[in-house]
């Protein structure tokens, strides 16, 4: 159905990166592992954790032992074009807020979109991170779809450099001046119009098979 297919480009860019991630497989959590902490973590580990959470605890019940009742919401989440699921938002309305959409018999998808988040991956990936700063952290230059269509923006080939096969889906946005940067089309970070606009992290995502 569409609104699958709009859900997220998290499956979208899995298959034009032909990425492989593998998840161990779901074992009991132990009582530490449900137990709250006093302080939350931000370290957003593809294939390995999004905070507290792991591929063992990704159910609703798990999550708000983690983090508490009053952290956790059940909504629907805007999903694109009109289009929503039902889900949970986990510190929901702050700036840390994470969008957890579960597609039954399939994967739970994370999702971080909030300006000034204290989300971030281990290499230091987060909303605000520039195009340049991305290329800098992998290594090699980064393709990306051209702007102002459905998929606007989001990486599509890491080239082999440091952040390839780390199932990090990240989406990328322009300021200023990009009109030779449009379109169902790839660019490289090396594209000389890239020069000209500012483009940063405004979204990225993972998820873990269910």
């Amino acid at each position: 159905m569409k609104y699958l297919l709009l859900l997220s480009f998290v499956v979208f860019l899995a298959a034009c990166q032909n990425q492989s991630s593998s998840v161990k497989e779901a074992t009991e959590p132990t009582q530490a592992e449900l137990e709250p902490e006093s302080e939350p973590t931000f370290l957003f580990v593809p294939n390995q954790k999004v905070g507290k959470i792991t591929p063992s605890l990704v159910d609703k019940a798990s999550i708000t032992n983690l983090y508490g009742v009053a952290n956790v919401l059940d909504t629907s989440i805007y999903i694109g074009e009109g289009q929503s699921m039902e889900g949970l938002l986990l510190f929901p309305n702050t700036e840390n807020e994470l969008a957890i959409i579960t597609i039954p018999d399939d994967r739970t998808i994370f999702r971080v979109q909030q300006p000034n988040t204290a989300w971030k991956t281990p290499e230091g990936i987060t909303i605000g991170t520039t195009l340049q700063e991305l290329v800098e952290m992998n290594g090699k230059p980064i393709n990306f779809y051209g702007f102002d269509w459905d998929y606007g923006g989001t990486v599509s080939n890491w080239n082999g450099g440091k952040l390839d096969s780390q199932n990090l889906l990240v989406r990328l946005r322009a300021e200023g001046t990009y009109q030779d940067l449009l379109g169902d089309q790839e660019f490289e970070s090396t594209h000389p119009a890239v020069q000209n606009a500012v483009i940063s992290v405004v979204e990225f995502s993972t998820y873990f098979m269910n």
